[in-house]
């Protein structure tokens, strides 16, 4: 987490790290919200999956899911998820079909670590990359800015990923608020 609130305050944003759920409502205080990666408390997936899906259906702020935020913006919209049979980790390549936040990249050597995949999508999302493990990478809402990576952009191990968090910077530029981020 720290690494990312780094790199978003060198963007100029200021940032507020809020754990899910929080208590207030960002839509009046940020210009965009990142779900990092984590992981779920135990005895609290019900709790957090709830409240993770009734704010990303009802934001109107940008969204960008990392890791467990992709898992969770999919199951907000109705996509099903399965535990891998290896983990996924260390540097993967990533190939890319015209993703909005990177649309001129193809290709990617992005870090991954991540033990789910998300392996069905509803129709509200397109999926616009995959691995040879994991071939739902890096998704969009149909028509919301509501986007979920699998990989970890902001780790320092692959720098490359860091394409897509300036693609949801620039995004998130044009507000004037600040970003939130929970993890």
């Amino acid at each position: 987490m720290e690494r990312l609130t780094q790199l978003v305050e060198n963007r100029g944003f200021s940032t507020t790290v809020a754990e899910i759920p929080w208590e207030t409502t960002p839509e009046s205080e940020f210009n965009a919200v990142i779900f990092a990666g984590g992981l779920i408390p135990a005895g609290r997936h019900r709790e957090i999956k709830q409240w993770s899906r009734r704010f990303i259906l009802n934001t109107p702020l940008p969204l960008l899911g990392i890791c467990l935020g992709h898992l969770l913006l999919g199951m907000a919209y109705g996509a099903t998820y399965m535990t891998l049979p290896h983990p996924e980790y260390g540097s993967t390549p990533v190939k890319i079909d015209t993703y909005p936040l990177a649309s001129r990249v193809t290709d990617l050597v992005v870090w991954e670590d991540h033990v789910h995949e998300l392996v069905h999508l509803p129709p509200q999302l397109r999926n616009y990359a995959s691995t040879k493990t994991t071939k739902i990478q890096a998704i969009k809402h149909v028509y919301k800015d509501q986007f979920g990576v699998q990989f970890h952009p902001e780790a320092e191990e692959e720098r490359e990923g860091l394409t897509i968090l300036e693609g949801f910077f620039d995004l998130a530029h044009g507000r004037q608020r600040k970003p939130v981020m929970s993890g």
